[in-house]
């Protein structure tokens, strides 16, 4: 309920989306508006101060794991901290699946901070639609600091070459990307304050008849031999991105 106005008085009969008369829990939850970018509408939000319950993990490689960590945070108390395997394919996964309940232009979007090395990360946007499955993948390499996409071929593809980026400090950095699940192709990506607008590039896509969903990812890879460690603070998805 709105503050102020009638029951349901946002609600229109027919209409999948709504209009917000009242963003102050929104805000409380987003924290300040400087902080990341505000286009779309957040499908799902956490930043992990309530626990890590409504996240996914997976772990490959020796020694790889999770945990919440009330040491180094963003916005509140807590964060997630990731810690690669040392050998194998040696990463750690964070991800989020929800329903396919919209096929338009969505959004993931994260806050990190590297503790020192790393192999590269990756942020994903994955939809299944009962016949193909579609990746949207951008990586950033910290040590050379290259940014780049998964291709319509599955191949790494540089974006840009970022300056100043620091990786192994207190620093916490923003990171979202966002595809247009009705044509298969990326809309842009967000390092920072540096928006790339990825227009007309295709997303990597397989045969799948997976049942229709979709799920947001983000994949930390560390160096073979290390275990690696980053953490999240807050890990969004959106809808109706412009």
């Amino acid at each position: 309920m709105a503050h102020g106005a009638p029951d349901y008085s946002n609600v229109r009969k027919g209409s999948f989306v709504q209009r917000l008369d009242d963003l102050a829990e929104l805000a409380v939850r987003l924290g300040s508006p400087i902080q990341g970018d505000r286009a779309g509408e957040v499908v799902f939000l956490d930043d992990f101060s309530v626990g890590i319950g409504k996240i996914g993990f997976a772990t490959y490689g020796s020694d790889a794991s999770y945990n919440l960590s009330g040491t180094i945070s963003f916005y509140g108390d807590y964060s997630v901290r990731l810690i690669a395997g040392s050998d194998g394919t040696h990463h750690t996964d964070l991800f989020k699946a929800i329903s396919n309940f919209n096929i338009g232009k969505m959004g993931v979007a994260v806050f990190f901070r590297l503790t020192g090395e790393a192999d590269y990360l990756a942020i994903q946007l994955n939809h299944h639609d009962g016949v193909y499955y579609n990746r949207y993948e951008i990586r950033f390499y910290p040590t050379t600091q290259r940014l780049g996409y998964m291709n319509s071929s599955g191949v790494f593809t540089l974006i840009d070459t970022l300056a100043d980026i620091r990786v192994a400090s207190p620093t916490f950095h923003y990171f979202k990307i966002v595809g247009d699940l009705a044509v298969n192709q990326f809309v842009r990506c967000i390092f920072d304050n540096t928006v790339f607008l990825l227009t007309d590039l295709e997303c990597w896509s397989t045969t799948s008849a997976t049942y229709p969903y979709l799920y947001g990812m983000f994949k930390f890879y560390g160096r073979d031999g290390e275990n690696d460690q980053l953490h999240i603070d807050s890990f969004v998805i959106t809808q109706n991105e412009y």
